[in-house]
């Protein structure tokens, strides 16, 4: 928790500003994978709640971020856009850039 404060405080002073919302957001693109995902497996993994992570995802799916494949019975996969894969870009390089 300390380490995601701590990147909080070092953007925040590069003058951008991180809010919860912007963290969940991040998190959730990050944990995308090129397997299959589905939210709950995307809630497990970065440890939020199902209903957060749905929320989230449906913000991001009416934003072109992410899309949704329907599956078999309930199951519902969610990828990443195009648009989406260069976010996760920019978030894996700005993640590097503070990490250093």
């Amino acid at each position: 928790m300390s380490d995601i404060i701590d990147k909080i405080r070092r953007i925040q002073e590069g003058g951008i500003k991180m809010t919860r919302e912007t963290i969940s957001r991040e998190k959730i693109i990050l944990a995308i994978s090129d397997n299959v995902n589905y939210s709950s497996l995307i809630a497990k993994k970065i440890d939020m709640t199902y209903i957060h992570v749905v929320n989230v995802i449906n913000q991001l799916v009416s934003e072109g971020i992410l899309k949704k494949l329907p599956r078999v019975k309930i199951k519902i996969i969610i990828v990443l856009t195009e648009k989406g894969k260069r976010i996760k870009a920019a978030y894996i390089k700005l993640n590097e850039a503070y990490s250093s």
